[in-house]
């Protein structure tokens, strides 16, 4: 009896971890689905306590399922990339050596809230705080 138990745990077992895989992949999934369905722009940004929201008037950010953001303001495209994170619930944006304000999203943002249309976010920086309200146009 003991060794069939051992047999069933042997043969079942592949598949407790397959299936963990796959509800992990799915999950993944609709992240990066909800993030490359349209564009996005910044209703809200607060830095340190400062409303810099004005910064980015006019920006849109495309994301793509490869790992790709584009932080476009009329006919200028800023390149970066992000990763979301759904166990840790985070996005990480990364623009390398871009100006402000696009510069102002690199980091890793721990998420508050979001939707479908909308995520806000929060990151810290030493003493400050900043706060992200990112909507889909």
């Amino acid at each position: 009896m003991q060794k069939q138990l051992l047999i069933y745990l042997f043969v079942l077992l592949p598949f407790s971890f397959s299936c963990k895989k796959a509800i992990e992949e799915k999950k993944k999934d609709i992240v990066v689905e909800a993030m490359t369905d349209g564009r996005w722009f910044v209703k809200e940004y607060k830095a340190a306590g400062i409303y810099v929201t004005s910064e980015f008037d006019g920006y849109e950010f495309q994301f793509y399922e490869n790992g790709k953001v584009e932080a476009i303001l009329s006919t200028n495209i800023t390149n970066g990339a992000w990763t979301g994170d759904i166990n840790a619930l985070t996005i990480t944006a990364s623009f390398g050596g871009a100006p402000q304000p696009v510069s102002r999203l690199n980091g890793v943002w721990k998420l508050i809230d979001n939707s479908w249309t909308y995520v806000k976010a929060y990151y810290v920086i030493g003493a400050d705080t900043n706060f992200l309200d990112l909507q889909k146009k």
